[in-house]
């Protein structure tokens, strides 16, 4: 059962995939707490592009676990 765990927590395209979810989600609700407009649209873009590209990242690792293919290298660094 302790195996079981472990593997899901070792599991990184799937916390990508949660972190990417709840980023681009965030998108919408964050920048609505700040009143200056040059500070809502640069939440706005930073959570889109992290929660975007962590998205990427996991879907794509997904997709060459199941093809069996190596993943490509992404443009950008981690977090």
């Amino acid at each position: 059962m302790f195996e079981f765990f472990r593997d899901i927590f070792l599991m990184r395209w799937l916390w990508n995939i949660f972190a990417g979810f709840y980023l681009i989600a965030y998108t919408f609700w964050v920048p609505g707490m700040f009143t200056k407009i040059f500070l809502k649209i640069s939440v706005f873009a930073i959570t889109l592009i992290i929660g975007g590209g962590l998205l990427a990242e996991g879907f794509l690792r997904v997709m060459a676990l199941d093809s069996g293919a190596i993943m490509p290298e992404l443009p950008f660094k981690h977090i």
